[in-house]
Order: structure tokens, then C-alpha cells, then sequence
């Protein structure tokens, strides 16, 4: 029996298919476009925890306006309410070993005037669904009075 000929897919560089890297914008350095990568890499590929929080959130039309993996001065937020200063956290299991960094950004964040709630898979098992929304609700109240006393 005859065996057929393989056929041969040509090489993405004689075909003109050659992957073509990411362009790099010379006034940034490494670690910025390491950063830049990351942030994109990260917002096209949410942990399922962060979904999780997402929906539980309203998703695209939540009430309170989270924006999901915004850049905020120079940290990468899981959710974001510009109105209302408040940044919301999804930690998932791997937060354990994060703790002190987890700490020192909320800390400097609060130095900016935005608050931080850090959500944890724990926290939908010990309480319902309407008590994290109310925790949620009383932070914007906070923020909503915060910003009508600077008035």
C-alpha cells in the first residue's frame, strides 16, 4: 500500500503569517510595558471569583457604576465606583500569601481618599447576599455625605 504524501504547511515566515510582536513604545521602559502587558493580560481574563463578584455586582448595568480592572495610581483594581471612591476586591484563595502588600496598597489608596472592601469567597458563605449589599450601599452613603460636606 502506497502511504499518501505528507503535505507540508509552509513556515509563517515564507507564507508572510510571521507573528508580529506587540509594538513597544521606546519612551516607556521594561517594567512599563511588563506593567502595560499585564494590565491587559488581567482584564481579558478575570478569575472566576471575579466574576462571581461581577454579577453578584449587577455586571454592566450595576447600580452603583464598578467599572471592572481599573488602573488606579499605579495599582490594578478588581472593581472600581468612581462616584463613589470605592474600590471592591475579590479575593480569591490566592490573597492568603498577599495580606501585607493587600494592606499596604489599601492603605496608600486611602491616603487618596478611596475606600477598599475587600470581598472573600468566606464572606457569601457567613452572609447573604442583601448584607453585602447593604455594607456596599453604606460605604457610597459614607462617600455621598464625605463629598457633600467638601461642598
Amino acid at each position: 500500500m502506497a502511504r499518501a504524501k505528507k503535505s507540508q504547511k509552509p513556515s509563517p515566515e515564507a507564507s508572510g503569517d510571521a507573528e508580529v510582536p506587540l509594538p513597544v513604545d521606546a519612551s516607556l521602559d521594561h517594567r512599563a510595558n511588563s506593567h502595560a502587558r499585564f494590565v491587559h493580560w488581567s482584564r481579558s481574563r478575570p478569575t472566576s471569583f471575579e466574576k462571581k463578584v461581577y454579577n453578584f455586582l449587577g455586571g454592566d448595568g450595576n447600580t452603583w457604576g464598578f467599572v471592572p480592572q481599573q488602573e488606579l495610581f499605579g495599582f490594578l483594581v478588581d472593581f472600581y465606583a468612581p462616584e463613589y471612591n470605592l474600590v471592591i476586591e475579590a479575593d480569591g484563595p490566592d490573597h492568603i500569601w498577599s495580606w501585607e502588600a493587600d494592606a499596604e496598597r489599601d492603605a496608600s489608596l486611602e491616603a487618596k481618599g478611596i475606600r477598599t472592601l475587600r470581598l472573600t469567597p468566606g464572606d457569601f458563605v457567613a452572609h447573604t447576599e442583601q448584607e453585602l449589599f447593604d455594607v456596599i450601599e453604606e460605604l457610597c452613603k459614607i462617600e455621598n455625605r464625605a463629598q457633600g460636606d467638601k461642598e
